[in-house]
């Protein structure tokens, strides 16, 4: 079944131990989805989570979401880098296009 899903882009480096957690607000819902910051690589790099599917409510043609994203660690930096959202998600991995 294709669904919503959200991607989230964050800085990744050997500097921070950072680690933040993302939920949805209702009337929207998904699991909450734990990023952690840190690399072992010594390079820092933009990565993104894998699509973390979202649940519209039923009674919306467009839907607008709030999502939470809440610091897990103190005293350790978290870069947001960006929302990437598909609107039409498989979560076999395919996205699937409707007509």
């Amino acid at each position: 079944m294709a669904g919503s899903a959200v991607q989230v882009g964050y800085l990744l480096t050997a500097r921070s131990r950072a680690a933040a957690t993302l939920s949805c607000v209702p009337p929207c819902t998904c699991g909450n989805l734990t990023i952690r910051a840190h690399t072992k690589a010594g390079t820092s790099t933009t990565a993104y989570t894998q699509p973390h599917p979202l649940q519209l409510p039923a009674s919306s043609g467009r839907a607008t979401c709030l999502l939470s994203l809440v610091m897990d660690t103190d005293g350790e930096r978290f870069k947001l880098i960006g929302l990437q959202v598909v609107d039409s998600f498989s979560p076999r991995g395919r996205r699937q296009v409707l007509k």
